[in-house]
């Protein structure tokens, strides 16, 4: 596996957890602190653009 597939799993691993944290946590019925929350979307902001880097490195290794 080359390192474009690997950074766009783990950024897919990121937001799937940054989507599934405040879902467990709404479903459990515990209150995530505003810190928390933006600190998760920070952190799924930040892991959109690996998995742009991935798809765009799949798509250009595909055209060749």
């Amino acid at each position: 596996m080359n390192m474009a597939k690997r950074l766009g799993v783990v950024g897919l691993i990121v937001i799937g957890a940054g989507a599934l944290i405040p879902t467990a946590a709404k479903f459990l019925g515990a209150e995530l602190p505003d810190v928390v929350r933006g600190i998760i979307g920070v952190v799924d902001l930040a892991a959109v653009p690996l998995v742009v880097y991935a798809a765009f490195q799949a798509a250009g290794n595909k055209k060749q």
